[in-house]
């Protein structure tokens, strides 16, 4: 079935804050903000009860690349996000230089970590950019405005992701 498939064309979340995690991906992320789609028809009356009117936002979409999104719907959820309760883990983003990347969202006041939260610490100096992963690539998580964990990643010549047939 995969040779049906191009890419992942987006990730979408609710937001309990949604103007907070638009600033969040607008701004730090640096995706341009490239639509927004209205709260109206069966929608709104759908969410008319939380306050919600016409021609209000439900969603923004924001660029990754030219075939890539974030979707952000302003939609407010009720659970706490819980990883043994929870089927999300993260996203990743590649990036061409890991420790500019690094850079920049330290310079934004944004914690990296060495991993996911629930595994590993923050990094309480500048990133270093001196360890791999496993998969043999260079990465840091960062978390959004409502904990959704994102993956920053750089690719290696010796990275299981590039180098997959040669090792199977």
């Amino acid at each position: 079935m995969s040779k049906y498939f191009k890419r992942i064309a987006h990730v979408s979340f609710k937001c309990n804050d949604f103007e907070k995690m638009c600033s969040f991906y607008r701004d730090t992320m640096g995706f341009e903000q490239i639509f927004t789609l209205p709260y109206e028809g069966a929608i709104l009356d759908a969410h008319r009860h939380e306050g919600f009117r016409e021609g209000d936002t439900w969603i923004a979409y924001f660029k990754i690349n030219d075939r890539q999104f974030v979707e952000l719907f302003n939609t407010p959820y009720e659970a706490k996000y819980s990883i043994p309760s929870y089927s999300f883990m993260h996203f990743s983003v590649l990036v061409e230089d890991i420790i500019a990347a690094a850079r920049h969202f330290e310079n934004k006041g944004v914690q990296l970590w060495a991993g996911p939260k629930h595994v590993k610490k923050p990094y309480t100096a500048p990133y270093p950019g001196d360890r791999r992963g496993q998969c043999n690539s260079y990465a840091f998580y960062i978390q959004d405005p409502e904990g959704n964990e994102i993956e920053v990643m750089q690719f290696t010549e010796d990275s299981l992701q590039l180098n997959w047939r040669k090792n199977s």
